[in-house]
């Protein structure tokens, strides 16, 4: 019997045996994980009989991974709150449905999400502003480049609004910035992309521009309420735009300049001030435009000053009755950038269609003839289109003001017409002539871009706009000056 009872106690005891041995033989489940913008990547080794893993961030699910051949996981969670920690756990599962194997719980942070940066410059700095999409932000690292190392080194740390004062030595500088959190230790987001900042100060408040002298602007403007600045610019031009202009210098600490220009133009002009940085100038915000025309010298042409006050675009282009003929003149005009789509005023188109003939026309840099048939169905079409064909060549009077009459039709003005007469010699006597003549406000009025060219100042325009008197002879003509610039 003892015998019996010996040999029960053995056997129960070699079962315990192996019971332990085989709760022992469930091989620990190790994992890894690492954070990334705003996800998770957890992996790890396994080979325990697992037909599956669950993934647990927070206690939450997050997904699964089936068993492989290989024993080796990998796994991208979904995006979680950027900034912050989150607990991690791999759970494996037997074929039965059963949990037989936990990792231990792993805590990580995420890094805050790649900031953009946005800045606000001044005449004494810059206030840079750093925002993430979402997430924890505890602060922010600047970088700013060095160029002698092409490379962006740390600069400083903010909490919260990154503010740098400058002392204007440089002309501009380049930031980066990460964005960081700190829980046990410091944890950085990526660099952002760069921006560049310059000192720059604010606009110019133009008052008024006025002409109360022939060819003169007086320019007015606020005091500005920096200090930090050299001076004043004026831009100005008698184009259609600025893509032709002039820049005028103004000394510090005025609000009123005059400038000496042309009598009888229109001119839009704009200003802002300026500060020169190491060689270099750093310029603040332009100031609204003002369009206006200096006073003409126009003691006996009280026409000029309707033209000067006729401000608006002219009506639709008219057509000669040749197509050849129309396709040439719109050529010229949009040489001379006063086609029908121009803002040109009216007065600026008549002058640059006049000097464009009297200066230009027989200049022998290209041609603008016409093309094609030779059908038309006036003479005076004929003409204007013989005299396109013969480009370079000198043309006769009737040649010069039929090509002026017909460019101010195609403009939109139609009452130009010819005029034939009697004029003074200049070698005494009466001779027949040519000319155009233009009815203004009840009154007529001529031009003669021919007789432009006996003229020895070509930049002048002598027989531009003149009174008529009853007997069609020239009167004393008004002279005031054009720049050579003028005509591109």
């Amino acid at each position: 019997m003892k015998k019996s009872l010996c040999i029960l106690l053995a056997v129960i005891t070699l079962c315990s045996c192996f019971s332990v041995a085989a709760a022992a033989a469930t091989p620990a489940l190790q994992v890894d994980a690492k954070a990334y913008d705003n996800y998770y990547k957890v992996w790890w080794n396994y080979d325990s009989g697992a037909v599956k893993f669950k993934v647990y961030v927070d206690g939450k699910l997050d997904g699964t991974k089936p068993a492989n051949a290989s024993k080796s996981y990998t796994f991208t969670t979904d995006p979680y709150t950027a900034g912050i920690k989150h607990k991690i756990q791999v759970v494996a599962v037997n074929k039965k449905g059963t949990d037989f194997a936990k990792s231990a719980v792993l805590t990580r942070y995420l890094a805050p999400l790649v900031p953009t940066l946005s800045y606000n410059c001044t005449d004494t700095g810059y206030t840079i502003s750093a925002k993430v999409a979402s997430g924890t932000v505890h602060g922010y690292a600047l970088y700013k480049y060095n160029a002698s190392k092409d490379k962006y080194e740390f600069y400083k740390n903010f909490t919260k609004s990154i503010a740098i004062k400058t002392s204007n030595q440089n002309y501009k500088d380049t930031y980066r910035a990460k964005a960081y959190v700190t829980y046990q230790k410091t944890y950085y987001s990526q660099l952002s992309d760069y921006i560049t900042c310059k000192p720059t100060m604010g606009a110019v408040k133009l008052k008024s521009a006025v002409s109360k002298a022939a060819g003169k602007i007086t320019v007015s403007w606020d005091a500005v309420s920096y200090s930090n600045y050299t001076g004043y610019q004026i831009m100005y031009s008698s184009y259609d735009g600025y893509g032709v202009f002039r820049m005028q210098g103004v000394p510090k600490n005025t609000t009123s300049y005059t400038m000496n220009l042309i009598p009888g133009i229109c001119y839009r002009l704009k200003m802002r001030t300026y500060r020169t940085v190491s060689g270099g100038k750093v310029y603040g915000k332009w100031s609204g435009e003002k369009v206006l025309y200096t006073q003409a010298k126009v003691e006996a042409n009280p026409n000029i000053k309707y033209l000067l006050n006729f401000k608006v675009k002219v009506g639709k282009p008219g057509a000669t009755g040749c197509a050849r003929l129309n396709n040439a003149l719109d050529k010229i005009l949009a040489k001379i950038k006063c086609g029908p789509s121009s803002t040109y005023y009216l007065y600026d188109k008549v002058r640059f269609a006049y000097r464009y003939i009297a200066t230009q026309q027989f200049k022998k840099d290209g041609t603008l003839g016409a093309t094609g048939s030779t059908s038309y169905s006036t003479y005076a079409e004929g003409v204007v289109l013989q005299m396109l064909q013969n480009y370079g060549a000198t043309g006769s009077c009737y040649e010069y003001n039929y090509l002026f009459h017909f460019l101010c039709l195609r403009m939109g003005l139609h009452n130009t017409y010819m005029v034939d007469g009697m004029v003074d010699a200049s070698g005494g006597g009466r001779t027949n002539h040519w000319w155009c003549m233009m009815k203004i406000a009840g009154n007529n009025y001529y031009f003669d871009p021919r007789m432009q060219r006996y003229m020895s100042d070509a930049t002048a325009l002598n027989f531009f706009c003149l009174p008529l008197n009853g007997a069609n002879k020239y009167s004393d003509y008004f002279r005031f000056y054009d720049a050579k610039a003028e005509l591109k």
